[in-house]
This record gives C-alpha cells, structure tokens and sequence, in this order.
C-alpha cells in the first residue's frame, strides 16, 4: 500500500527498510517450515505403512484363528498311553503328540511391531520439534510484527510533526506574503506622489518661470534631482518588493504541494498501520490459567 504514496513521498525510508526485513523473515520462516512439513508427511506415510503392515498381519491372523480347529483346544496336554485291550503290545509304549498352543506372533508379525515402534518414537521426537519449531517461529514472527508496528507509528508521528511545521511555514508565509504586498502597495503610492501631475508649480522643473528664461536646464535644478533620485530608489523597492513576492508565491505553491503530498502520505500510512493491527491475531492464549 505504500506504493501508491505521492512521487515526492515515495523515497526509502526506514518503515520501507522495516517492511522488507519482516517480509524476508517471513520468507524464511516459511521455508523452514516448509521443511518441517517435508519431514511431517514423510513420517506421516512410513507411519501409514506400519499401519498397513500390521492391519495386514492382524488379518493373516484373524484367518489362521478361524481355520484352526476347535478341537485342537480340548486335547491334552499331557502324554496318554492306549487304552483298547486289543491294541497291539507293540504299541504300548506308544505316545500322543503333544499339541502346541498357537504362538503369540510369527517372525513377520514381531518384526512389524518393531519398526512400528521405531516408526513411533521417531514420529514422536518429531512431533516436538515441530511443535518446537512452529511456537519458535510464532514468537520471532510476533516480535518482528510488533518491531514494524513500532517503527511505522514512529513514522507516522513524525510524518505528522512534519505536517504540522509545514502547516506553521504556511502561515507564516501567508504572513509574509502580506507584508510583502502591503510594502509593494505603499511604495507605489509613494511613487505616485512623484508623479507629474501631483508635483505643485513650484516643484516641476518644466515651470513657466524656467520656460520663458530658460536660463538653465530644469534637469539640473536640485529640486529635479533629489525627485528624480527619489523614483530611481522607489522603483528599485518595488521590483525588489515584486521580486520577494513572486518569491514567496512560489514558495506557497511548493508548501501546499508539500502538504498535500505529506497528508496523502500519512493518509497511507495510518491505513497501513490500522490494516496490521486489524489483521494481527488478538487470540488470548489460555495457557495454563485454569
């Protein structure tokens, strides 16, 4: 948003340096954390196959259980010898096999459980380096929204004290500018008592005394020239007086424009501001309050 501030207030200062080192922080953070997820859904999967595996030997095992025989429970443990009297003597001393109870888990089914359980240690340990990690990054992400927050504020209350001297120099150029014309005009009033038509008889050196006689020239009469140095002075003042008006119109035009730009410029910047903190997470974390 600082981008659509006026030309003359788009030179980088140190809100914009703020603003870029935060959105480089970010940039890492979210590469770091992209990596952190790598890791998660790597470990996400091998944990999906253990699953798998051991849902499969679970199943292997619920079919042996239905195809063993149910007899097979009710045989003896111990040896038993051959009642029939009319066995052969020869088989006499002749044993039963002695039935095995089922075993707990086959080699497959123990080798399963163990990679499960490596599988979860693992995906414990980085479980808490995620969770590590991501409160790391939400702490260094908080500080550096609050460093920028801090920075603009300050920017902005400068750019505000800047806008209140320029509104001073503004009046004090109107001030000025006053002075300067009211001195103009009564300079030229000044000058226009010297004029031809406002001199006496006595005062023009064009008198009919001095016309009929001639016997010098009026231009050197002392009258003629004090008046006439006096209008050289007058009108040196007024272009001088011209010249500190133009001088001061110019400057007014430049301190309007300076306010203008400046205004425009704390306009953006105090919607910038409002904008972060609008956006800014105001969640209140419960912790360990209850």
């Amino acid at each position: 948003m600082r981008k659509f501030r006026p030309i003359t207030e788009q030179d980088r200062d140190g809100a914009d340096d703020l603003l870029s080192a935060e959105n480089k922080h970010l940039w890492n953070s979210k590469k770091v954390l992209e990596v952190q997820l790598r890791n998660v859904q790597d470990i996400l999967q091998i944990l999906e196959k253990c699953r798998q595996l051991l849902q499969a030997n679970l199943n292997e095992r619920a079919r042996v259980l239905e195809l063993t025989n149910e007899s097979a429970a009710l045989v003896k443990q111990k040896p038993q010898k051959v009642r029939p009297s009319t066995a052969d003597p020869k088989f006499e001393n002749l044993q039963c096999t002695t039935v095995c109870p089922p075993i707990a888990y086959t080699p497959e089914v123990d080798v399963a459980l163990n990679e499960a359980q490596n599988v979860s240690v693992e995906a414990k340990k980085i479980r808490v380096e995620a969770e590590n990690m991501i409160t790391k990054v939400k702490e260094l992400n908080h500080a550096a929204h609050d460093s920028v927050n801090k920075g603009l504020a300050k920017k902005l209350a400068e750019s505000t004290h800047l806008m209140q001297h320029l509104s001073l120099c503004h009046g004090q150029n109107r001030k000025a500018l006053q002075r300067s014309q009211t001195l103009y005009d009564k300079t030229e009033w000044s000058r226009n008592q010297l004029l031809n038509t406002n001199l006496t008889c006595a005062e023009r050196y064009a008198r009919p005394m001095m016309t009929v006689f001639q016997r010098h020239a009026g231009h050197y009469l002392p009258g003629t020239t004090e008046i006439n140095e006096a209008n050289r002075h007058l009108l040196s003042s007024m272009a001088q007086s011209s010249q500190n008006i133009d001088l001061l119109n110019l400057a007014k035009l430049n301190i309007q424009s300076d306010l203008r730009s400046k205004s425009a410029a704390v306009k953006i910047d105090g919607d910038v501001f409002r904008l972060r903190r609008n956006r800014a997470s105001h969640r209140w974390p419960i912790g360990g309050h209850f």
